[in-house]
Order: structure tokens, then sequence, then C-alpha cells
């Protein structure tokens, strides 16, 4: 691993450390936590082949003075005197339509660097936050995870549901009850006859159980769509 990702590494653990111990406090100062290793960092992780922003500065022209211009960028970030420079706009072809486009907004490599190291400095407070069915816009997670996970949280929900009607409106019995002559269980499974009017009753506990496990495990979407 790069020196400058170990660095950036340590003092982020320290930050989450520390968020996930005082979730009640309120960070006044991380600025001081930037320097320019912090942003020779944050560079790495910015992409270099998008389009130009509006000052027309390529990765590969910035890069000629990297060393200056991350110091240069510091120093106007710290000193208050960076101000963030037009966001190009550009149209693009909307999916599927040959004559629709949509908007689309470029920052200049600069600002996309700045914007960058503070999203560095923010995470690791508010990933402490986030709870663990959350996806939207964290590190190492995607909509695809999001739908994994609410795919088994469903089956499990059905497969559990399932076995809870089974469970109340045919429960096992012996072969030779009572008023059972030719041996079927029918639809009530049991001795004695219940009127089909009241099932329906029998399996509204099915929403109280998947907002019981919505407590623990269970994403607020999977309840309202397992009450629906």
């Amino acid at each position: 691993m790069h020196r400058n990702s170990t660095t950036v590494s340590t003092k982020q653990e320290r930050i989450a450390a520390l968020a996930k111990q005082s979730p009640e406090m309120a960070f006044t100062s991380l600025a001081y936590l930037m320097d320019i290793d912090w942003l020779k960092e944050a560079y790495r992780r910015t992409r270099k082949d998008g389009a130009v922003g509006v000052d027309g500065v390529t990765a590969e022209e910035y890069e000629q003075d990297l060393e200056g211009n991350l110091q240069s960028l510091l120093d106007r970030a710290k000193s208050g005197t960076y101000k963030a420079p037009p966001v190009r706009r550009v149209h693009i072809p909307k999916g599927g339509s040959s004559t629709e486009t949509r908007p689309l907004g470029i920052p200049t490599l600069e600002d996309k660097l700045l914007q960058r190291a503070v999203v560095m400095l923010l995470e690791p407070i508010y990933e402490q936050d986030f709870l663990d069915c959350s996806y939207g816009f964290r590190p190492g997670r995607s909509a695809h995870d999001a739908l994994t996970s609410f795919r088994a949280v469903c089956h499990n929900i059905l497969d559990f549901s399932a076995r809870v009607v089974a469970t109340v409106v045919a429960p096992p019995r012996p072969p030779h009850m009572p008023g059972d002559s030719d041996g079927s269980r029918g639809v009530n499974g049991c001795g004695f006859e219940i009127p089909v009017a009241i099932l329906p009753s029998r399996r509204r506990p099915r929403a109280q159980v998947c907002h019981r496990q919505s407590d623990s495990s269970t994403p607020w979407s999977s309840v309202q769509a397992c009450r629906q």
C-alpha cells in the first residue's frame, strides 16, 4: 500500500473510532487533518479520464506540477480563499432515445479533487450512523447489493409467513380424529370446523411478524412490501 494511503487510512480510523465512541459529539475542526499527503491520496482516488471542466485542464497537464498544484489548492482550501469554479453543462443522449437529451454537470479536475478530499474527511463520521441495510452512496456498496439483500430478506419473510399460515390454518393432527370419517384433514385440518370467514384474520400476524423483524435486520422497504 502506498505511504499516503496508509497515513490517510490511519487518520480515518481515528475519526471513525471517535465518531462511534461519541455519537452525539459534533466535529468542529477537521481541516487540520488535511495535508499534502491527504490531497495526494485524494488525487489518486479521483477519476482522471473524464471530460474536462470549464478551465479545460486535463489530468496530464495538472500532473506537470502536481506537488505545486496540490500545495496551492491546500493553501486556498485552508485559508478560505478557494472558490469553486462554474460547472460546465453539457447535454448527453437520454437512454433509449435518439432525440431527447439530459443535462450533465462537469466540474473541473481540481474541484473534483477537493470534493474527494472532503468526502474522505466526512465519510468515516457518517458511516457510523448508517444502518446495515443502507446502501445508497456508501463505499463498497451498490444498488445491485441492495437488490440482492432485499430479495434475500423477502424470501426469508415469505418462507416464514408460509410456515406461520400453515401452522395456524392447517396444524398437524393424528390421522384418525373424531369427525373425520374419510381420513382427510380437509381445509381446516382439525377435529372441529373453523369458519372460513375468519381465516383471513388469522393470517394478519404476518405483517406484525415482518414489523418485529424490521427492528433488527429487515429493511423498512421489505416491511412495506409484505404489508401490501
